[in-house]
């Protein structure tokens, strides 16, 4: 709680009556009235104030000289008031200080907060940018799975496709060949048959020739029985009349 405004001289002056009526007037001090009222105000005013009012109390009892503690509390309050002064000095230093910090501090967090919401744009610009990337990244990894799939599957029926072939090339040569060794047979088949032919024609000539010599032999035989035949008729003749014989063939 805030204190009151400061005290009013009259005002002091009573609160010093007060305290010297309960302790004696020599007993009371600047800094006691201070803390009695409990009010605002500098304690250099209270000393003013005080010290007047105890030099009229010094003149009453024509107490000209003051007291060596009198003296020793003047000057306390006298320093009491400078600490005082030092303290709130430094209080309002400390006060200056620490505002000009609180600003110093609450420029700093500005301009961190623009640089944060700076590189937070620049970070959500990079961020889309490379989400872009990274999608058109993925569309052309997928344009390219697909593309390699088609690929496999084409190697695939492709592959599928070279083992119908060979299968077919396979038996294709087993054919070629076996239609090799069959011409190769019919080639021995036929040569053979030649040589059979050849053969036969050899034989047949020989059998011609044979023939030949037989049919020959032959006719000259019939010619001899001819001939004896044509002998025996014309000695035959004289005695038998035999008709004549047609033309021998």
């Amino acid at each position: 709680m805030a204190r009151p405004r400061a005290a009013s001289d009259e005002q002091i002056i009573e609160a010093a009556d007060h305290l010297a009526a309960e302790k004696g007037w020599r007993t009371v001090y600047a800094k006691a009235v201070h803390e009695h009222m409990n009010v605002g105000g500098s304690l250099s005013t209270f000393t003013k104030v005080i010290s007047a009012w105890r030099a009229t109390k010094q003149e009453e009892e024509g107490d000209v000289e003051a007291p060596a503690n009198e003296v020793v509390e003047d000057r306390a309050s006298i320093i009491d008031e400078g600490l005082t002064s030092i303290a709130g000095a430094l209080k309002a230093m400390r006060t200056a200080v620490t505002d000009e910090i609180d600003r110093a501090v609450a420029d700093e967090r500005k301009k961190s907060d623009r640089i944060r919401a700076d590189e937070r744009d620049l970070h959500e610009k990079q961020i889309a940018q490379l989400t872009a990337t990274i999608d058109a990244i993925s569309a052309e990894n997928d344009g390219l799975a697909t593309e390699a799939q088609e690929e496999s599957t084409r190697a695939d029926n492709a592959e599928d496709e070279l083992q119908r072939v060979t299968a077919r090339t396979e038996d294709q040569a087993g054919e070629i060949q076996r239609l090799a060794q069959k011409i190769k047979d019919d080639n021995a088949t036929r040569e053979a048959l030649k040589s059979e032919i050849e053969a036969l024609q050899k034989s047949a000539l020989d059998l011609q020739a044979v023939s030949d010599a037989a049919v020959k032999k032959a006719e000259d035989r019939a010619d001899q029985a001819w001939s004896r035949m044509d002998a025996l008729e014309q000695r035959l003749a004289p005695v038998i009349d035999l008709p004549r014989p047609k033309d021998k063939p």
